[in-house]
């Protein structure tokens, strides 16, 4: 509840207020008393009108009614319905509003609703009593297909397709260089398993190998953040380039050894999150294989469609 200064004018708006001895200072002590209280019952959901206070604007000649709206998700909305109690009389509509009334999809603080009471017929707001009903409802729920260009550090070319919904699914791969023939395997120290005669070198070339299909589902957490957990099949290798040379020193090659080190090829999982900022949508995740090492995943989309 608000009580702030007094107001009275006669029937019709004053086109210059402030102006003249009706409205001059000495003659005139504004002072409104405007109750608001909210009458609606709310679910056990949380959502909830607070914090409800008024000031009259002397200046516009209106009366601005200020509320928070807290507990609000993407799942729900809220009609805020200001209404009119004078005394014992009933329940009547204001028409002349403005701001952030109707139906309302986002909580937050300092809403606004704007009421001009003149033109409603209103022209003292001594006792008059306010109420804003609220009514709740499900929302719809926007539903978006996007396609992203999808990578990670080892293998940043690939595709994403993704299913944004309370409850979706997304399926990509990635790549990056495809792997060379070898004939021979090396460690971190660089032994190769040579077994021929001769003697080999190994060359400042290298080449990291990798590839990943995943798919899995999507769990919307707000209203534009998503997150996405999957797995399926991939790769991470690292291929080392040597020389081998006869005993006379001579050479006589060149070919790749697979480091067995960082030879890992089975289960990969992906898991992050995807945001939708406009008309893009932004990745960002974690990837690894047997959880012996980690990749950083990415992409950038656009949705398709919209449902």
């Amino acid at each position: 509840m608000n009580d702030t200064s007094a107001f009275r004018s006669p029937s019709n708006r004053p086109s210059n207020p402030g102006v003249g001895p009706f409205f001059s200072i000495q003659h005139t002590k504004w002072r409104v008393a405007v109750f608001l209280c909210l009458l609606a019952y709310l679910p056990a959901t949380a959502q909830s009108v607070v914090n409800v206070r008024t000031s009259f604007d002397q200046s516009s000649q209106l009366l601005l009614i200020y509320y928070d709206l807290k507990g609000l998700n993407y799942k729900k909305e809220i009609m805020i319905i200001p209404q009119i109690v004078s005394g014992d009389t009933s329940l009547a509509p204001i028409k002349s509003l403005s701001g952030d009334f109707g139906w309302r999809n986002r909580g937050g603080k300092n809403n606004l609703i704007i009421w001009d009471n003149f033109k409603d017929g209103v022209n003292s707001l001594e006792t008059v009593k306010i109420e804003l009903k609220t009514e709740l409802r499900n929302a719809i729920i926007p539903r978006f297909w996007s396609l992203a260009l999808h990578g990670s550090n080892s293998a940043p070319f690939g595709v994403k397709m993704t299913r944004l919904s309370p409850i979706g699914f997304f399926a990509g791969f990635r790549m990056g260089r495809l792997p060379p023939a070898y004939r021979y395997s090396a460690d971190n120290t660089g032994v190769i398993d040579y077994f021929e005669s001769g003697v080999y070198e190994i060359g400042s070339e290298q080449r990291r190998v990798s590839y990943a299909i995943t798919a899995g589902p999507v769990y919307q957490l707000t209203r534009n953040i998503y997150a996405y957990a999957g797995a399926g099949y991939g790769a991470e290798q690292v291929f080392w380039k040597y020389q081998s040379f006869n005993l006379n020193m001579e050479l006589i090659g060149n070919d790749w050894a697979l480091n067995k080190n960082i030879d890992r090829k089975g289960i990969i999982a992906d898991a992050g999150a995807e945001v939708r900022i406009g008309r893009l949508v932004l990745d960002l995740g974690l990837s690894t294989i047997h959880f012996k090492s980690f990749q950083i995943i990415g992409g950038v989309g656009m949705p398709l469609s919209k449902h």
